[in-house]
């Protein structure tokens, strides 16, 4: 059985990433391709009038978010 603090660990990569990619969408961006697994969270979105491509990676150690290629945020867990 996984300890309550190691579940809560294991998703706060998954909370944080759809939590950035619902602030994008009400900004205009909608989702082009997502992907998930237990581990890693890949989401790329592409702005509806300005073209401005971000994607955002996450996985249980570090969440990545990088726009028109150039990462703009970082976070580790």
């Amino acid at each position: 059985m996984v300890p309550v603090k190691e579940k809560r660990t294991k998703l706060k990569h998954v909370v944080m990433a759809l939590h950035e990619c619902h602030d994008l969408l009400q900004c205009g961006y909608l989702v082009r391709f997502s992907s998930f697994d237990k581990d890693f969270l890949f989401i790329k979105l592409k702005h509806q009038t300005n073209g401005n491509e971000i994607i955002i990676k996450s996985s249980t150690l570090m969440m990545s978010i990088t726009k028109n290629g150039k990462v703009v945020k970082t976070t580790s867990f």
